[in-house]
């Protein structure tokens, strides 16, 4: 099963903004490196105007974790797929 967590720009960065990113922005890598998302729980992460989309790929199996219990505290909000 999988989920869509949104974290908007401001909560990464409050002087961040979609204009202002450069190209080689990789929301994939931001998500390994940042935000401490094991590259096996990652389906896709992508920037858009919501903020930062990263579905994730069986988090039902990984809700205890540190890392997500931190994603959740600065989501936007989760969908599950």
């Amino acid at each position: 099963m999988e989920s869509l967590v949104i974290i908007p720009i401001k909560s990464i960065d409050s002087d961040w903004n979609l204009a202002a990113i450069d190209y080689d922005f990789c929301p994939f890598e931001y998500c390994e490196e940042m935000l401490d998302i094991p590259s096996e729980s990652i389906y896709d992460a992508s920037l858009s105007n919501a903020g930062l989309e990263i579905n994730l790929i069986d988090f039902e199996e990984v809700m205890n974790e540190d890392w997500y219990i931190q994603l959740e505290r600065i989501a936007k909000y989760t969908m599950v797929a």
